[in-house]
């Protein structure tokens, strides 16, 4: 799946579980978590288009995960359309996330 996907990563070793709880009044589900054979993680996410609010919810979750795993994660999202070009950034502390060509 990740090579017709174009994704350059390690081969997935093992599937996780996608409920990434916290003490919160809600629970959050992420699409798809795989362990790759680097021992990195792949969160894999499908979204119709895009919005800025995905990004904030997308870093929620990879925060929720690294401090459940302590691994390097790797954030994949597959937008269906409107999606052609993503400036979107984030610098938050400690946090840098930055998205680019969405092509």
């Amino acid at each position: 799946m990740l090579h017709f996907l174009g994704v350059d990563a390690p081969e997935i070793t093992e599937i996780l579980p996608t409920e990434l709880p916290a003490i919160e009044a809600n629970v959050k589900h992420t699409d798809f978590i795989f362990r790759l054979a680097d021992e990195s993680l792949l969160h894999l996410e499908f979204q119709i288009g895009y919005t800025g609010e995905d990004t904030y919810r997308f870093l929620t979750y990879d925060v929720r995960l690294h401090k459940k795993y302590r691994q390097k994660i790797r954030t994949v999202v597959v937008y269906i359309r409107d999606a052609a070009k993503i400036t979107h950034q984030i610098t938050a502390g400690s946090i840098t996330q930055a998205s680019g060509d969405g092509s």
